[in-house]
């Protein structure tokens, strides 16, 4: 939320109009004379040293109650001797410091100034305990030692006074605040030659101009206190040569301790002011509407801590349905804390945890962000330019899952990807020479730890120290740097690198958000309160979820039903019932409740359990919505329980199933958020298939690619994986070994070169291998005859030497149906483009697993 009004740069206010002093002239003095405009500028000067300024921070009735030690310890005598070499020297071996460690100047006093300087500002021959000080005592110097900054700084103000011949009352006035230690105070001196000699100091209860008093009934107080809106104005010369004026919120706490609360850099007028629990948290707080040249806002101010914890202009109050009325204003944030403070979950939570980190740390601003998949988002916390804290709520706990600084280090912030549990950031170092891209991802305990990250380097590592040096820097400033990329695995060092640039890859591939927010809090209480938006893609799926729709298997049944004697488990399943009816989903899981009893030997249809569950998807990830429906029952042969999942779109304004599958044991699919399916078929244990289809935006169907795993077992006991890719969709009926399938595009074979044990009855080559064959034929093999065996293992090895002169030793090699050899990576390759011209981007194939929740259960 931008801000309306304008914030004093600096950190004090000051007064500018001379006030009456609060008490009157003691009788019998001798003529008293009005200080003129350049004496009371003179006595202002002269208080804002550090050889005087002491004196007027706490009251004294007598020069004997006079805190010589503070007033030293400012630095009050330190101006008579800036240190030397030598000295510095010593007091840096007294304290155990490195010079550079030391970031102020070092300043001393002799020993003996304590007392001239006691003697001349107050009469008094008494010296205070000098060894309570925390200056350094070394007796080579006699002197006192300590690293100090002499402020040239505006801190009081004489505002008004009256002489009578060497004696002076004068009246200051505090710019750090306004009352409590910082009231107005009247010094009063006597001047002997060129020096101010002490009587008192006393503490005044101030009196202002343009100030506006208010008493609420706020921080925990057995009474109201009294917050008063004070404008305060600097007309004299100021360092900076302009005038310094504004608006300042005081509260006073009790007797003596005073806070101020707000400031602003112009007259404020205050139209109404309020006591009322507006943040829900059973105390009350004070809310000012004002009125300024920036217009009228309302201010929000926590009863427990007086922080500000809001401010509304007349948009942001808008957004919450109130105007500038106390009435309006409390009734909208009543809605707002109804809506959270009866929920027990997360939003209740995160306003608790906002309003505890708020009263801790100012100016926090808060983003919702969802962060993993489920559907309760995670709550940053920005401390901007300083650090970022992510927290996640689990369990009916909060619990804070990434912190990260920011602001050093070229370091600006950090990303997540919405819903993909992985955040990122970017570093740089040496001015751009050195950087890092870094990603993190949630653990199995919930919290996030970094994974991996790219480290890049602008120059030539010539020294090989990691570092840029002058001559390295220099030859990349003219362009000559080259420069170099590497990939390291935060998780285990031991990780190839081309196996982290695959995973650096894929989380790069995701959508990135910032995860720091822009809201206040009272913006993250309105945005909590608000009740989910229902997306109205959903809504037809919704009343189907909720029986008031049907559903149609007319696109089914003319576009993915194949109709065979070999039905596939999806299609065998279908076929129970009848696929011309609509279905509400009630009717359909009754419908396969029919069909599995009318087949089954059970005692009763009440026995037969279909559990339902969905998950909305976006096929092609177009924003469009499609509904996932999973049926789980005896979806499979002997009655054992299986999973069938139907994707639902509306098409020409009717439900249709578009596609559907099995998911059992030995076959089985899952299908991501964005309409990707990932299948795997076990025959047996040495032998399965893996397949990945596709349903575009506009619900069609499309086959990937179908690759066949076969670990065939050879004559002298090795193993030879071989995988056959299909890049387009075969035939179910064909032959079942891939080799007589026409339309086999690829296969490749992992050669193992370790003989295992022979077995004599196992076959042996019948004569030299014909290599560009697909298949080697053998014949029975006479256990007696070892000749043969030899011959056998002798061949095989030929074999592999054969395929290893093509490729490295060991090497997964891939072998077209022609019999030539190509390389692994042309394999893979392959896959990649199939499904890049299928329509599958990185987004889509790196989605998340679709999460279903139950509806029903029979």
């Amino acid at each position: 939320m931008s801000k309306k009004r304008i914030k004093l740069a600096f950190s004090v206010l000051i007064l500018t109009l001379a006030l009456p002093a609060c008490s009157s002239d003691d009788a019998g003095k001798k003529q008293e004379t009005e200080l003129t405009e350049d004496e009371l500028a003179g006595f202002t000067r002269l208080f804002n040293t550090d050889e005087y300024k002491g004196f007027l921070r706490y009251a004294f009735s007598k020069p004997e109650e006079i805190d010589w030690k503070d007033i030293i310890e400012q630095g009050a005598i330190a101006q008579k001797g800036k240190c030397s070499e030598e000295q510095i020297d010593d007091y840096l071996k007294i304290i155990d410091k490195d010079i550079d460690e030391v970031y102020r100047p070092c300043y001393s006093f002799k020993k003996s100034d304590v007392a001239d300087f006691v003697k001349r500002h107050s009469g008094l021959d008494r010296v205070p305990a000098i060894e309570q000080f925390y200056w350094k005592y070394i007796k080579k110097y006699e002197s006192y030692f300590s690293e100090y900054f002499l402020e040239d700084k505006m801190v009081y103000k004489c505002i008004s006074g009256k002489k009578s011949e060497n004696r002076y009352v004068l009246r200051f006035q505090a710019i750090d605040g306004l009352s409590g230690i910082h009231s107005d105070r009247l010094l009063t001196v006597t001047k002997a030659g060129d020096d101010y000699v002490m009587v008192s100091n006393e503490f005044l209860k101030n009196c202002y101009y343009d100030k506006q008093s208010f008493e609420l009934d706020v921080y925990s107080n057995e009474t109201p206190i009294a917050i008063d809106v004070v404008y305060s104005e600097l007309d004299l010369d100021s360092y900076d040569g302009d005038p310094r004026y504004g608006t300042s919120f005081v509260a006073n706490i009790n007797a003596i301790a005073k806070k101020t609360i707000a400031r602003f850099g112009c007259k404020v007028k205050v139209l109404a002011v309020d006591s009322y629990d507006y943040n829900a948290d059973n105390r009350k707080d004070a809310v000012f509407i004002i009125e300024s040249d920036e217009g009228k806002q309302v201010l929000m101010f926590d009863g427990e801590t007086l922080c500000e914890f809001a401010s509304y202009d007349k948009d942001e109050l808008a957004k919450i349905g109130a105007d500038f009325t106390i009435d309006s204003i409390r009734s909208a944030m009543d809605k707002i804390n109804n809506a959270i403070s009866g929920d027990e979950g997360y939003k209740k939570a995160y306003a608790e945890l906002a309003k505890k980190e708020l009263s801790e740390i100012k100016g926090l601003r808060f983003n919702l962000i969802y962060v993993d998949d489920d559907d309760i988002p995670e709550l940053s916390i920005d401390a901007p330019g300083y650090h970022q804290s992510v927290y996640a709520y689990k369990n009916g706990e909060v619990k804070e899952i990434f912190f990260g600084p920011y602001g050093m280090h070229g370091c600006e912030g950090y990303y997540y990807s919405p819903k993909k549990g992985v955040f990122s950031t970017f570093c740089t170092e040496y001015a751009g020479l050195m950087y890092d891209y870094i990603y993190y991802s949630i653990s199995e305990t919930g919290e996030v730890e970094e994974d991996c990250y790219l480290k890049g380097f602008n120059y030539d590592d010539l020294d090989g120290d990691g570092e840029p040096s002058e001559e390295e820097e220099r030859l990349a400033q003219e362009g000559k740097g080259g420069g170099k990329i590497e990939y390291h695995s935060s998780l285990d060092e031991n990780i190839p690198e081309s196996e982290v640039k695959a995973r650096f890859e894929q989380y790069e591939s995701y959508d990135a958000d910032l995860v720091a927010g822009d809201m206040d809090y009272m913006e993250l209480l309105s945005e909590l309160a608000k009740e989910p938006e229902e997306d109205p893609g959903i809504a037809v799926y919704e009343a189907f979820l909720n029986g008031e729709s049907t559903v149609s298997f007319d696109y089914y049944m003319e576009n993915i039903f194949t109709d065979c004697e070999c039905l596939l488990d999806a299609d065998k399943n279908i076929s129970l019932i009848d696929t011309d009816k609509e279905y509400t989903l009630s009717g359909l899981v009754d419908s396969f409740k029919d069909a599995f009893f009318k087949d089954s030997n059970k005692d009763s249809r009440e026995d037969i359990h279909i559990n339902a569950k969905y998950s909305y998807l976006d096929c092609g990830a177009d924003g469009e919505k499609e509904l996932a429906v999973e049926l789980d029952g005896p979806f499979s042969i002997a009655e054992l329980h299986a999973k069938l999942t139907f994707v639902i779109k509306e098409l020409a304004g009717k439900l249709q199933v578009i596609y559907a599958f099995p998911n059992r044991e030995g076959n089985e699919n899952e299908i991501n958020e964005y309409g990707l399916i990932w299948g795997k078929e076990h025959v047996d244990s040495e032998v399965y298939k893996t397949d990945v289809r596709y349903i575009n935006s506009d619900g069609k169907y499309i086959f990937g690619y179908h690759d066949h795993f076969d670990r065939l077992y050879n004559p002298v006991g090795l193993y030879t994986d071989e995988h056959i890719l299909w890049l387009d969709e075969y035939d179910q009926n064909k032959e079942e070994y891939p080799y007589y399938v026409e339309n086999v595009e690829y296969g490749y074979c992992s050669m193992y070169s370790e003989i295992g044990s022979y077995d004599a009855t196992d076959p042996y080559y019948e004569d030299e291998p014909d290599y560009k064959k697909e298949g080697v034929h053998y014949k029975e093999y006479d256990s007696e005859n070892a000749e043969n065996t030899q011959l056998a293992k002798e061949a095989y090895l030929h074999e592999c030497s054969y395929l290893n002169d093509r490729a490295e030793y060991g090497a997964e090699l891939v072998r077209r149906v022609d019999g030539s050899l190509k390389t692994k990576e042309e394999y893979y390759t392959a896959k990649a483009e199939r499904l890049r011209s299928i329509g599958v981007t990185g987004k889509i194939l790196n989605g998340l697993p679709a999460a279903f929740e139950v509806i029903v259960s029979r």
